[in-house]
Formats: structure tokens, C-alpha cells, sequence
């Protein structure tokens, strides 16, 4: 038994050896998989490159393994700029024309990849617009990200070469753009653009089915001993489709900054459902029924854009959206959200998981089918 035991061991060891040895080298992008070799010595000694653009080229920098604080300062002092990770332990770098290339051995640089125009460009569109994008014929409106060490008078300068700009929002550095339907390519070959997708899918609205199918009834329990966590002293928005209320369920815990007005119902049924207090009818009650409560507009989705300001000036600490855009693509918006979050972490963001029915979205249900929105209730702490 004891021999067993010492072989088993010994298998375990070079199972775990190899395993090492076998590391994922690979670029995972939203366009698709980059294999990296190791080039490093060949980037050294090659030309100079000329896709630059205030001063810099750019390149993803793969490392042998994720380098911590210190490494990533010690590179930012020695002039490069560490932009956004992309795994596997890869960062966007720009880095200086006449940057000593010799430096990036001692950081642990393993390979060097100049992003394509494939790389730049969303899986979503590398067969074709989407509908929603073509406003005008011959025509079709992006969303532009422009690396981030470039400023944004510098990129709107450059991208009004090629199009006519219709917004930007510098937060998550996005530049929405109208151009040639043949231009996508040459766009994609700026060094300054770092991804291109279509402008985000028409917002619908989304659906849902009750308090009780999202168990909210249990911890904001309609018994005397039950649990009561019904969101008190949490401050909430939603974004919809107008002006909610007036209604005595929102009775003192309603603010609207909200202003469309006209055949809307939908922000109401979501604000009731998120925040009703059931005075009327207990039957109907919301899922958080202390929560003091904002609305807002969706047009521009200004609780997720202005979610730190909120926060600052409004004390909103979550933040609920019932429209959907798209079946499931992780656009920039997304990406947005997600660094919001990431920084952060009073804030919480809340999306119906969308019931567009007819829209199969790839799964194969079939064109009768509907998925639950999820949703929140905050308790009081």
C-alpha cells in the first residue's frame, strides 16, 4: 500500500509538471482567438514601426504571467503606457517611438502582437450591419473606442476624416459615428481605434411576472414573524420610459427626473414592481417597498453613464434597467458597466435577463418562449 501511495504521488508530480508546461498562450478577443508565439527577440531587432500615432505604436504585450503593481509601475516609469488587459496575461501597450525595446525582457515580455484590423472589429459585424445600424443608405453608424491614452479632441479630429461624428462619451471612450458602409476597414487601420462595433441594438422592453417568482415574498415576509427586508434607507433608480406615478404606493419615496410623458405604462409597472409599497392592493406589493426610489429617462441610460454622480449627489446605489438591446453581445456599453462596477463597489447594476418573445436569440427554444427577468430586493442591514 505504501508503494501505491509513493507512485500515485509521483504521478500527481509530473501530472502537475506537464500541465505547467502545456501554459495557454493564447489572446482571447471578442473578435475571436489570437495564437501567440514567443517573438520577442524578433521584435527587438525589427524596424522601427510605422503605424503610429502621437508619438506612440501599439501593441499587445503577453507576459509570462500577470505582472503585479510594482512590474507594471516600473514599466509605466520606463515611458510605457499599460492600457487595457486582455487575458491571457495580456495588456494594450503604447509604447514610445524611440521607447529601448531591450527593456522588455527584464519585464517578463514573452510576446509582442500588432493588433489587425480583425482584431479591432466585432464578431457581430464581420458578416454585416445590423439593421438598426443603417440610419441612412450607403450608411452605417459605429461605436468607436479609441485607445486609452489618446485624448478625445485628438480622436474626434481623426475620426472626422472618415465620417460624420453624431456623439461621444469620454467616460468609457466611445465615438459614435456615421460612415461609408465600404469604410469599416480603413477605419479598423488607425492605430488610435482599439475596437469597432455597431451602435448598441434599439432598447424593448421587458416583461416580468411577479413578486413571488423572484421569492422576494420570503425575506419581505407579509407575517408578523417573518423576515422584513424591505429595502429601507436604500436609494434606487430606474430608467424606463417616462414620468411614474403619481400613485399612493410611491407615497414620499418618489423623485422623477424623469420627463416623457404620454401613453406610459411600462415605468410604472417596473417601478411598481421594484418599489410598490402595495398600498393599495398588498397583493401587488414591489420587491424592496421602503426604498426610496429615482427615475429617470431611458434615452441615453443615464443610470448607468451618471451612476458615480448619482451616488454622489443622490446616494443611488442600484440601479435597475427593464429594456433589453441585442440577444446577449458584450458590447462596449458592456464593458462600461462592468468597469463602473469594477471601481466601484457601492454600486450595484440590475438588468431584466429580457423576455422578448419570438426572438430565439440562438438557443433553440424555438419562438414561443421567455426567460424571467432577474431582479433585486435590497434589504435593510
Amino acid at each position: 500500500m505504501k508503494k501505491l501511495y509513493v507512485w500515485i504521488f509521483a504521478a500527481l508530480v509530473l501530472f502537475s509538471t506537464a500541465a505547467s508546461a502545456q501554459q495557454d498562450t493564447r489572446i482571447y478577443l471578442q473578435s475571436g482567438t489570437i495564437s501567440a508565439e514567443s517573438n520577442l527577440e524578433e521584435f527587438i531587432t525589427s524596424p522601427t514601426p510605422a503605424d503610429v500615432f502621437g508619438g506612440y505604436y501599439y501593441r499587445f504585450l503577453q507576459f509570462n504571467s500577470i505582472p503585479g503593481k510594482d512590474q507594471q509601475d516600473a514599466m509605466r516609469n520606463s515611458g510605457l503606457v499599460i492600457m487595457d488587459y486582455v487575458p491571457k496575461n495580456t495588456f494594450m501597450t503604447a509604447i514610445p517611438v524611440r521607447y529601448d525595446r531591450t527593456r522588455l525582457a527584464a519585464f517578463g515580455v514573452r510576446a509582442v502582437i500588432q493588433q489587425t484590423q480583425n482584431h479591432k472589429i466585432s464578431r457581430n459585424i464581420i458578416g454585416g450591419f445590423q439593421d438598426w445600424a443603417i440610419k441612412e443608405k450607403g450608411t452605417v453608424d459605429l461605436n468607436v473606442q479609441y485607445q486609452a491614452n489618446v485624448s478625445l479632441p485628438s480622436a474626434l479630429a481623426a475620426i472626422a476624416k472618415h465620417g460624420t461624428v453624431l456623439g461621444h462619451n469620454a467616460q468609457n471612450r466611445i465615438i459614435t459615428v456615421r460612415v461609408s458602409d465600404f469604410s469599416l476597414m480603413a477605419l479598423a487601420a488607425e492605430p488610435w481605434v482599439f475596437f469597432i462595433n455597431t451602435i448598441a441594438a434599439p432598447s424593448v422592453k421587458d416583461d416580468t411576472k411577479g413578486r413571488s417568482l423572484h421569492r422576494s415574498n420570503v425575506i419581505n415576509s407579509d407575517y408578523a414573524t417573518g423576515r422584513h427586508y424591505d429595502g429601507a434607507g436604500v436609494t434606487v433608480a430606474v430608467a424606463d420610459d417616462g414620468i411614474v406615478g403619481p400613485h399612493i404606493d410611491f407615497t414620499g419615496r418618489l423623485t422623477n427626473f424623469a420627463v416623457a410623458t404620454g401613453g406610459i405604462d411600462h415605468a410604472d409597472m417596473v417601478s411598481g414592481i421594484f418599489v410598490g409599497a402595495g398600498n393599495l392592493n398588498p397583493t401587488v406589493r414591489g420587491m424592496a417597498s421602503g426604498a426610496n426610489h429615482y427615475t429617470f429617462d431611458i434615452d441615453l441610460y443615464p443610470q448607468i453613464i451618471d451612476a458615480v454622480a448619482n451616488f454622489n449627489n443622490y446616494g443611488i446605489v442600484i440601479a435597475s434597467t427593464s429594456y433589453s438591446q441585442g440577444c446577449n453581445e458584450y458590447t462596449s456599453d458592456t464593458q462600461f458597466g462592468d468597469q463602473l462596477l469594477y471601481d466601484n463597489p457601492q454600486l450595484q447594476f440590475v438588468f431584466s435577463g429580457g423576455n422578448n418573445n419570438g426572438a430565439n436569440c440562438g438557443y433553440g427554444a424555438g419562438g414561443n418562449w421567455e426567460i424571467l427577468p432577474v431582479a433585486i430586493s435590497k434589504g435593510r442591514m
